[in-house]
């Protein structure tokens, strides 16, 4: 009989204890008491789960099925540990592997069972179907309560863990690192190694004590990492509690972020990063935008770690906030993975890279889809641009099906609003925005830490019939906390307020013109012009419509203002504040742009800020505007 040794563990932690040395000593025992000297190659399933069945769909446990199934297996006997070993599915799955092995003319031996399976004897003996179905209900029960048991040990160290001595000894070991201290404790029958990250106060261990049964000894708060779920940027101590920085790696990273806040795509970024020469993090053939995707976001940059259920993808406990050392400032990453600026750049395609300022604000005054942009390459021109209802475009039912030129009415937009849609923020000049900035994505970033702890807090609670007074005072404590950090929030976005409003209007139409300059470059900085200039059209323009009678209609947020245009640029305004309305803002969000406008609107007059294009005119009295006809009446 020639024999196989299969081996498995879970996690990689586990290479450096027993399993492997115990397994294989285990296994040449069986043999020589079978007589089996003939040993083939061993397989090995390293870090490999068997409760999700990993093992069977990918690793080596599923090669040497399929070796059997094409070769057969007469002659050979698979030889494990225990059943949990080979899988910790249910019964039925149990099952259909173990016939699905002796089918092939193989056999299977466990150890610890001291049993030896085949063909025959599964057939033959009933007592054997019974001793598979039990350890196979076992198997899959105990990974049942070790996931269980991680669970709990997550939540522990959520809230912290009092250490305690298990038994009573003496201290044989003392370790200590930068992030605590490894004490080791011995009897007569056992070693316990305790982990501490602060001692208990008055307890200094020396090697020698001696330590009574249930006596104190510090408290833990936090668990060893594993390498599969270190960050590429990343690299653990031999200890695997605490990391070095790859600068190499967050210096891309930083850069990557940088790009990503000018407006950059993920295909742009990508090029890039191939076009130099960049190596990826994890091997494979150049940079992909998927990656690129995925690492913006990541708040593993910014130090947060969140850990999750690798079975299943399920989240367990809240955030650990400064756990990975952070590589990044909040104010760069919160830039970066701006909403707004993700809604900006959405469905652009390669050759339009924001041209198209007024997507997804554009609509058809007839059939109220969106209106297509189109550009049109001349050869030895500059090229042409057009908006055409998208319905019209793709014969879809509707017949308005004038083409408009696209740059007049793009100039005379910018001429009417530019100046009062972009906000002071866009800029990031100011010593004092920055700052600000800077302070007010820190205070917010601990403010969701603490709003998702305290929301675990609540559903532990919930769950538990008599929730103990130490939950209890953790709420308390939490929403203490909560409430605190909202209040600076408060003052700080005043203070922020401020410093915005403190720019003087020159240098306000200064910086407005330097971006509309910029719009018309081909390179980084036409991309992030563009990019800046569809954020803030995007936040100040509620409603554009391309009306039945030829006429361009833009509707600011909350009524604010209302354009006509006509296809070759020049129209008529109608600004509600100026006419004496009242403007009533429907939420927050429209209160905000509305208080902005104003301020900006103020600040630009004051220092008789010239409209280029516009032939209109402010009415000094509210008219009424005819969306039909593109005429006032």
């Amino acid at each position: 009989m020639r024999a196989i040794n299969y081996l498995r563990w879970s996690s990689s932690k586990q290479n450096q204890g027993s399993s492997l040395g115990r397994q294989r000593e285990k296994y040449h025992e069986f043999c020589a008491r079978m007589g089996w000297t003939d040993h083939a190659p061993e397989v090995l399933d390293d870090a490999v789960s068997g409760w999700s069945g990993e093992n069977m769909e990918i690793g080596g446990l599923s090669k040497l099925l399929d070796y059997f199934d094409v070769e057969g297996g007469h002659g050979q006997v698979m030889v494990v540990e225990n059943m949990d070993r080979a899988s910790r599915l249910e019964v039925s799955t149990v099952l259909r592997f173990v016939f699905r092995l002796t089918d092939t003319g193989a056999s299977l031996a466990l150890i610890d069972n001291a049993m030896v399976i085949d063909k025959n004897s599964i057939r033959n003996q009933v007592e054997q179907i019974k001793l598979l179905v039990e350890e196979a209900n076992r198997s899959r029960s105990e990974g049942d309560r070790k996931s269980a048991l991680s669970r709990a040990g997550w939540s522990e160290i959520r809230l912290g863990k009092d250490v305690i001595a298990e038994f009573g000894g003496e201290i044989t070991d003392i370790v200590r690192h930068p992030y605590g201290i490894d004490i080791t404790i011995s009897s007569k029958r056992r070693t316990s190694l305790h982990e501490v990250c602060d001692l208990v106060d008055g307890f200094d261990p020396k090697i020698g004590d001696y330590v009574e049964a249930g006596q104190p000894i510090g408290w833990l708060v936090r668990k060893t990492h594993t390498g599969n779920t270190c960050p590429a940027w990343l690299r653990l101590t031999d200890c695997r509690r605490s990391f070095y920085v790859r600068e190499d790696r967050a210096e891309v990273l930083r850069e990557i972020y940088e790009w990503r806040a000018d407006g950059q795509s993920y295909n742009a970024i990508c090029r890039k990063l191939n076009m130099r020469g960049t190596e990826t993090f994890r091997g494979g053939a150049g940079w992909q935008s998927s990656a690129v995707k995925a690492l913006i976001g990541n708040r593993a940059m910014i130090g947060e770690y969140q850990h999750k259920s690798r079975a299943t993808g399920e989240i367990i406990g809240e955030p650990v906030p400064d756990y990975f050392p952070r590589i990044m400032s909040n104010e760069l990453f919160q830039r970066a993975t701006d909403l707004r600026l993700t809604h900006a750049m959405a469905g652009r395609g390669k050759e339009v890279m924001h041209r198209n300022l007024l997507a997804d604000l554009a609509r058809c005054g007839w059939c109220g889809s969106k209106m297509r942009f189109n550009r049109k390459t001349r050869r030895g021109a500059a090229d042409e641009t057009y908006f055409q209802c998208s319905n019209y475009d793709r014969r879809q039912g509707c017949t308005h099906r004038k083409m408009y030129r696209g740059e007049p009415i793009a100039a005379a937009i910018l001429d009417r609003v530019l100046h009062l849609a972009m906000d002071d923020q866009l800029f990031q000049n100011d010593d004092k925005v920055r700052a600000a900035n800077t302070k007010l994505a820190d205070l917010r970033e601990q403010l969701g830490v603490i709003g998702k702890r305290l929301d675990r807090i609540i559903d532990e609670i919930e769950i538990e019939d008599t929730p103990s007074d130490r939950l209890r005072a953790r709420r308390r404590a939490l929403e203490a906390d909560e409430a605190k950090m909202k209040a600076e929030i408060a003052a700080e976005e005043r203070a922020l307020q401020m410093a915005r409003g403190a720019v003087e209007p020159a240098e306000h139409i200064r910086r407005v013109g330097e971006i509309r300059g910029d719009i018309a470059d081909h390179g980084d900085a036409g991309l992030k012009a563009r990019a800046l200039v569809k954020m803030s059209l995007n936040d100040l323009i509620e409603r554009l419509e391309f009306t039945r009678g030829g006429a361009i209609m833009i509707r600011l947020t909350a009524g604010l203002q209302t354009l006509y245009i006509r296809p070759d640029g020049n129209g008529w305004t109608f600004d509600a504040i100026d006419a004496g309305s009242e403007v009533k803002p429907a939420n927050d969000d429209q209160r905000q742009v509305v208080d902005a406008y104003k301020r900006r609107k103020e600040v630009t007059q004051s220092s008789g800020t010239p409209h280029t294009r516009s032939t209109g005119r402010y009415y000094s009295h509210p008219r009424t505007m005819r969306a039909d006809d593109g005429r006032t009446g």
